[in-house]
């Protein structure tokens, strides 16, 4: 009777396969995936995750069969990425990002194009309704007093929601917290952004997303510092490429110093 021998590279191969499948279902159970990838991302995860189980399942079969030659470089391909995900991660901040960079590809872009956040609806909370009215589910929002108080987890959506209707909340009291973000390329004097990082897709898009504040003494503010802004929302211009396009805008009242906020902004792409 001819003894059966445990084929070695088979055996790595699958364990290498399970745990690639049980690596992804832990960065998504624990969030950690979020330092990498947007939650939309959570779907193919899970799917990768299957993939790579039902592909390490299929080597049983051919778990004894004979190899010549022992071949395991390739098993590095999935070891890798295993191994760089276990070292220490924390979420990238802005001193770790070419302000200028981010600043000519992002911000400049989402001040270009306001017609495009029509169709972006972020954050925790309920987007207002085309209709224009302002929706009395909009977290944070006083419409009796006025006021906007936009939480930290709400950024985003109050972002796009002042973009598609500044006329509706001009005049409004803001007040938001965000990184100090300045560049000459794309603001003017006295201007400056308090901006988080927003993630489309994956950490190498970080750019940064905010509202233009109007602020005298902006050029002493420290670029990366994290304050909260208080101010009036107003309706103004900005001229890209020689064509004038209309912004909200924040005539500042009260700056403070706050504590980062950890985490990144999402944006997520609907119809209509």
């Amino acid at each position: 009777m001819t003894n059966r021998k445990l084929n070695l590279q088979i055996l790595l191969e699958m364990v290498c396969c399970f745990l690639f499948s049980v690596m992804m279902v832990y960065m998504v159970l624990s969030k950690q995936y979020l330092y990498f990838v947007t939650p939309r991302m959570k779907g193919y995860l899970y799917f990768v995750a299957a993939v790579m189980l039902v592909w390490g399942a299929t080597g049983v079969k051919r778990l004894f069969e004979p190899q010549h030659k022992l071949r395991l470089a390739h098993c590095f391909v999935l070891l890798l990425p295993m191994v760089l995900l276990l070292l220490p991660m924390d979420v990238m901040n802005v001193s770790k990002i070419s302000s200028q960079y981010v600043g000519k590809t992002g911000f400049a872009m989402t001040a270009a194009q306001p017609d495009t956040a029509a169709t972006v609806y972020v954050g925790t909370g309920t987007a207002s309704q085309s209709d224009g009215d302002a929706s009395q589910t909009l977290p944070g929002l006083d419409v009796a007093n006025k006021t906007i108080t936009v939480a930290d987890d709400d950024f985003s959506m109050w972002v796009t929601e002042f973009y598609v209707h500044m006329q509706q909340y001009e005049g409004y009291t803001v007040s938001m917290t965000g990184y100090v973000f300045k560049d000459p390329n794309i603001l003017g004097e006295g201007q400056f952004v308090p901006a988080r990082l927003m993630m489309s897709c994956c950490v190498a898009d970080l750019v940064p997303s905010g509202i233009v504040c109007l602020y005298s003494n902006a050029d002493i503010l420290k670029q990366d510092v994290w304050v909260t802004v208080e101010g009036t929302l107003t309706v103004g211009e900005r001229v890209i490429d020689g064509t004038t396009t209309q912004e909200p805008q924040i005539k500042v009242t009260k700056i403070s110093t706050a504590k980062e906020v950890k985490g990144y902004v999402y944006p997520y792409y609907i119809d209509g």
